[in-house]
Parts: structure tokens; C-alpha cells; sequence
């Protein structure tokens, strides 16, 4: 549906999802990927998750928003140290894209189609906190 009759006007795909709400309103309703937007940085959730991946040699990785501007790591039966894992980070992203918790733990919660479920954790990042 087109905003207006120019022709010029021309469309960006962002990325954003939004929606129309109450009296027509467009309403933001979050991302088609994985950015995020922290101290004013865009972030792309998937880089550091690639990097962590090799850092850690782990294939369950998991990178949050948690609490509010925090970027929260997980990594799944790493057998590499935390401080090791830190360290390549540090060397290979810039500061504020390096997650501010890392968490190793046994294994992350899977959904259905065995993707791992970045709700339940931090549904239980929410809970540990309470």
C-alpha cells in the first residue's frame, strides 16, 4: 500500500517490523534480524555469535539483550576457560560489542525445531534475577 501518489518516493527494507495500531498509529514491533541497538552502537547478534562459536569451539552459542543495554553470552559444553574466551573476543570485536556476562553451562534450551529458545533463556536469566 502505497503512502502517496508521488513516484519518486522511494521504499528502504530496514529491517524494522511494524505495524498499524489503534487509529492507524505505525507501531515498531521489533527486528527481521538479529540487530540491536546498544548505547547508542548498532549490534548484530549473529557476529558475535560466530566469533564466540570459533572462541569457544562450541556449536551452541547464544547471544542476548539482558537486563536492559547488557549484552548476556552463552556457550554450551565449552571446554575452554572463560577468561580464554573473553580474551578472544576483546581481541577480535570492538568494546562495546563485547558481551558484558558470559555464562557457561551445560546445555541451552531448545524450541521444537531444535533451534535454540533465546525466550527461555531469558525467561530464566528473568528468574535467577528475581
Amino acid at each position: 500500500m502505497p503512502w502517496c501518489d508521488d513516484p519518486d518516493n522511494r521504499w528502504y527494507r530496514t529491517g524494522d517490523r511494524a505495524a498499524y495500531g489503534a487509529g492507524g498509529r505505525l507501531e515498531f514491533r521489533g527486528r527481521t534480524d538479529e540487530q540491536v541497538k546498544i548505547r547508542g552502537f548498532r549490534v548484530e547478534l549473529l557476529e558475535i555469535e560466530a566469533i564466540l562459536r570459533a572462541a569457544a569451539a562450541s556449536d551452541q552459542v547464544a547471544v542476548v539483550v539482558y537486563p536492559r543495554d547488557a549484552l548476556t553470552a552463552f556457550v554450551a559444553g565449552s571446554t575452554a576457560l572463560q577468561a580464554d574466551i573473553e580474551a578472544q573476543l576483546r581481541s577480535k570485536l570492538p568494546e562495546y560489542m563485547v558481551p558484558q556476562r558470559l555464562h557457561l553451562v551445560a546445555d541451552l534450551p531448545l524450541n521444537a525445531n531444535g533451534k535454540i529458545d533465546k525466550k527461555e533463556l531469558l525467561a530464566r536469566l528473568t528468574k535467577e534475577s528475581s
